[in-house]
């Protein structure tokens, strides 16, 4: 995946939307029409209690996708860990106005 491509994203409202399993991840990707490879899973629910941590842990596993392509499936570990060791590392900002002018500036209104 380029840095210059948009990676879709596929928010649920709540955490027990989000798929278990491949063949729910597939029905939703499905639905949503986005890549089969490219996209990202979020739950609106976590995504309010940490948005910047829940990017970053879930950007980290894209990244990590494109270095080792199989390591989701050969050491989900790695994936996982290095996933919530980027995640922790991230600072919220420390007042509500700041993390709107944060969602704002990384969720732009598209203009279609």
């Amino acid at each position: 995946m380029s840095s210059q491509r948009k990676l879709p994203l596929i928010l649920v409202g709540e955490d027990r939307d989000l798929p278990r399993n491949e063949e729910q991840a597939r029905a939703l990707v499905t639905a949503s029409r986005a890549s089969e490879r490219d996209h990202l899973f979020l739950s609106a629910e976590t995504f309010e209690k940490r948005p910047g941590s829940v990017l970053a842990h879930e950007l980290t596993h894209q990244f990590l996708f494109e270095l080792l392509p199989q390591a989701d499936r050969d050491a989900p570990w790695v994936s996982e860990a290095l996933a919530d060791h980027h995640g922790g590392l991230w600072t919220p900002p420390s007042s509500s106005q700041s993390v709107t002018r944060w969602y704002t500036a990384a969720f732009p209104q598209s203009k279609t």
